[in-house]
């Protein structure tokens, strides 16, 4: 499975904390570090870094199923539509739900830039979940579409929290139901499972995502919770969305988190926001799990790290409006 990991430098997080590394050396030797089990691995999908962010290669496409009741269906339905259009990927077991890696081509010739990297990603996972008869949010983790720096379990690594290891499935386990899988994944695997010949070609959806995208707007209830409060009014729209929706995500707490400490907030000050709008069990995930708050005011990620501009939050479908505000863009960037 190494090949899904093998472009470099990339970032292992372990334990909250992302380390970068440069070669497969490094981070079989940080993997190995932790492979008994005292702490969950994560890698980065693509050869992400703060540093080298507009030079990601979109090699594979990866969709979450985490919903309890449905992800064993889910995951179902796009391996059978993959494998009727003859795509190339890969499915695992998480430990609690599935992953799938959709192997692609002509990721070389999309736009060297992050915004037109994000957009192309999420066009393509888009197109493959609709195709697939799913929907974002209700049958796949919205959180990972579009995100060029996201982090998932290293196959055949401990899920600690579900006691359970990250196994690669066939379609035989995958009819054979979720409890027949999860006791499988007890002990290490080490086979896996490849269907399709074809590779996806990105490039086709490597698309101006400001023109084609379709806003999502806020809901009634979210509006009545902003205009009700004066604080939440005064932030720029897409941080607006990212505090008042139910579940914030780790992209979306990393979006606030450096807002607010681009706007000059202490950390201090930055942790009252999130604790006034995120719930407990996401927030204390945020700060003691992932250590999201400490990360990003270390002074290297003051340096390495900023607020994006208003095109690739459109382009992650975290604005509500049409067309840019610009405010991000006038506070952050005069």
């Amino acid at each position: 499975m190494l090949k899904l990991y093998n472009k470099f430098p990339r970032q292992v997080c372990i334990g909250g904390s992302r380390r970068t590394v440069q070669n497969m050396k490094e981070q079989l030797k940080m993997v190995n570090r932790y492979l008994k089990g005292y702490k969950r691995i994560f890698v980065s999908l693509y050869n992400y870094t703060p540093d080298s962010k507009d030079e990601v290669q979109i090699d594979k496409l990866f969709f979450d199923f985490d919903s309890k009741q449905s992800c064993l269906q889910d995951v179902q339905a796009m391996h059978h539509w993959l494998k009727k259009s003859d795509c190339k990927h890969i499915m695992f077991f998480s430990g609690g739900g599935f992953h799938a890696y959709v192997i692609t081509k002509n990721f070389g010739k999309i736009e060297k830039d992050e915004g037109a990297l994000k957009n192309c990603l999420r066009n393509s996972q888009e197109h493959i979940i609709i195709q697939s008869g799913l929907e974002i949010g209700k049958n796949v983790d919205s959180h990972i579409i579009g995100d060029i720096a996201r982090v998932a379990t290293m196959p055949e690594t401990w899920n600690v929290k579900r006691r359970r290891y990250c196994i690669c499935v066939s379609e035989k386990d995958l009819d054979k139901g979720y409890d027949y899988i999860r006791e499988k994944a007890v002990h290490k695997r080490f086979k896996y499972f490849w269907y399709g010949e074809k590779l996806f070609d990105v490039e086709e959806f490597n698309k101006d995502v400001l023109k084609d995208i379709s806003v999502i707007g806020l809901t009634g209830s979210e509006v009545k919770i902003i205009t009700a409060d004066s604080l939440l009014d005064n932030y720029p729209k897409c941080i607006q969305r990212i505090l008042v929706s139910q579940h914030a995500g780790w992209r979306g707490r990393f979006l606030a988190i450096i807002y607010f400490r681009e706007k000059g907030y202490t950390k201090r000050q930055t942790y009252d926001v999130l604790e006034k709008y995120l719930d407990k069990k996401e927030l204390h995930h945020c700060v003691k799990d992932e250590k999201q708050l400490d990360y990003l005011y270390l002074p290297t990620s003051k340096n390495n790290v900023y607020f994006p501009r208003c095109s690739v939050i459109k382009g992650e479908g975290k604005c509500p409006i049409k067309g840019n505000c610009g405010r991000g863009e006038k506070e952050l960037y005069k």
